[in-house]
């Protein structure tokens, strides 16, 4: 079972007011082919094939850093997952609606947990577009206060609408940012130390499993939360279909 997008930003707030922080990852379909290293028929994946709006391409190394990272079983690692999710009002094909093969990523996931009840992968992206009175004022208290790390290849001028003022960036390439997960890794080492964020927020494509990862076996103790392709409204970027649909309504929205 999926929670609905309501439900899943419900249970985020719960852990960060209990506990102070969370780590909230999600695992687009993506994520779920690269983590078993075939497609959705089985067949071995193409190494110089280009996945996703992110242009991923499969490594043995992202391989085993996706599936490292979904077998973390822990009450504050929250993970969302694309399966299926029942149809909420506004959505539609390409617009925040379950993927068809569900039953083909149902199979795949099923090699690495018995684990049946998951977040909303699309909770931020659809509340930013249909439920902005709920996406604002969660970003209001528990975004845009804190001291902020953000890692992706938008601007971070160009988010402060809805996020405030990053303290620290890490800018990563716009496409196959996995290429750079060492980098990476390195740099968020460095701005840890160096400005002590409370918030990371990794928007670098299927790397930001990766950099989630890592923080967490390195004991990160602020919260780590990914937004994923909603960056990419802000930055200009249309890499995704509901993007192209009802960008520009939110930027204009953001006074944009």
């Amino acid at each position: 079972m999926i929670y609905s997008t309501e439900k899943t930003l419900q249970i985020i707030q719960k852990k960060i007011d209990l506990d102070g922080s969370v780590y909230f990852t999600r695992y687009g379909d993506g994520d779920i082919i690269h983590m078993s290293g075939t497609d959705l028929n089985g067949k071995k994946i193409d190494k110089n094939r280009a996945d996703g709006g992110n242009g991923t391409k499969y490594t043995p190394q992202l391989e085993k850093d996706l599936q490292t990272t979904f077998k973390i079983e822990a009450p504050n690692y929250l993970k969302a997952v694309s399966l299926f999710w029942k149809s909420e009002p506004g959505m539609s094909k390409g617009l925040f609606e379950a993927f068809p093969y569900k039953d083909k990523l149902e199979r795949k996931i099923r090699a690495f947990t018995a684990r049946t009840d998951w977040l909303n992968p699309v909770v931020f992206h659809y509340l930013i577009t249909f439920r902005p009175d709920l996406f604002d004022p969660f970003c209001d208290k528990y975004i845009k206060p804190l001291n902020k790390l953000y890692i992706g290849c938008v601007n971070p001028k160009s988010l402060e609408p809805i996020f405030g003022k990053s303290h620290s960036w890490i800018e990563t390439i716009e496409t196959n940012a996995v290429q750079q997960t060492d980098w990476i890794w390195e740099q968020t080492q460095k701005a840890i130390e160096k400005h002590k964020p409370d918030l990371i927020i990794p928007s670098c494509g299927q790397a930001s499993r990766a950099i989630t990862g890592r923080l967490w076996k390195a004991k990160y103790e602020g919260s780590v939360i990914d937004f994923g392709s909603l960056v990419d409204v802000f930055g200009g970027r249309a890499s995704r279909t509901w993007i192209k649909l009802k960008g520009d309504e939110i930027l204009k929205r953001y006074g944009h």
